[in-house]
Formats: C-alpha cells, sequence, structure tokens
C-alpha cells in the first residue's frame, strides 16, 4: 500500500521544480512568469497551471481548501502569532533568514514534514 504525502510533501513536490529566481514577495504574481509561494501553489493546482494572472495565483477563492491547509498547518506549526508560510516567503519570520524566498519556505516545509505534518 503506497503511503499518503501530506499537506507539506505535496507542497515542497509542487515547489521543488521551480527555479528560486521565480519567486517574489508581497505579491502573489507579476503575471507574467513569478509568482510567491501561495501564488505558485495554487497557480500549479489550478486547470491552467501556465496562467499567471492574479486570478489564478491568489487563494481568495472559496474552493482553495489544499492551499488554505498549508496556511493554516504552517501557522499552527509557527505558534499562530499571524504568521504563516506566506509571512515566510514574504520574510516576515524571525526563524527564516535565507536570502531567497524559496528557500525559506523550503526550509519551513521541511522542518513541517520532520514534524509529521
Amino acid at each position: 500500500m503506497k503511503k499518503q504525502l501530506t499537506t507539506s510533501q505535496k507542497a515542497l513536490a509542487l515547489l521543488t521544480p521551480i527555479p528560486s529566481t521565480d519567486f517574489i514577495v508581497d505579491v502573489y504574481t507579476n503575471g507574467n512568469d513569478k509568482c510567491c509561494a501561495i501564488g505558485h501553489l495554487v497557480r500549479l493546482q489550478s486547470k491552467d497551471p501556465s496562467d499567471f494572472r492574479h486570478n489564478n495565483c491568489n487563494d481568495n477563492k472559496d474552493d482553495l481548501r489544499k492551499v488554505s491547509l498549508i496556511r493554516e498547518l504552517s501557522a499552527n506549526f509557527l505558534g499562530n502569532h499571524g504568521i504563516d508560510i506566506s509571512s515566510v516567503n514574504n520574510k516576515s519570520n524571525s526563524k527564516y533568514k535565507q536570502k531567497n524566498p524559496k528557500s525559506r519556505v523550503v526550509a519551513l516545509l521541511k522542518d513541517m514534514i520532520k514534524e509529521g505534518l
């Protein structure tokens, strides 16, 4: 029987192939070829993963339970003080100090995976 991936493992698998230079901060997408971590996760799980428009990269939609779950899990993991995976992407978290947003997010996801999340 194949073991189910955790939410963090799924997120890491989706984000790993994306080059570090394709991660941005403070906005979901640049509309062309770059997104924040949430933008990439939403886009890659959408009907059109090649669509970088704002409407395809933001998680302000009711049907995005998968992305909402990674926000919730990361907030709980980080102590739930208004900080989640997007905060780490945007460098608002003091624990993850890597220079690149992808590096910060990957470090967070790996820590979450170690905890079984």
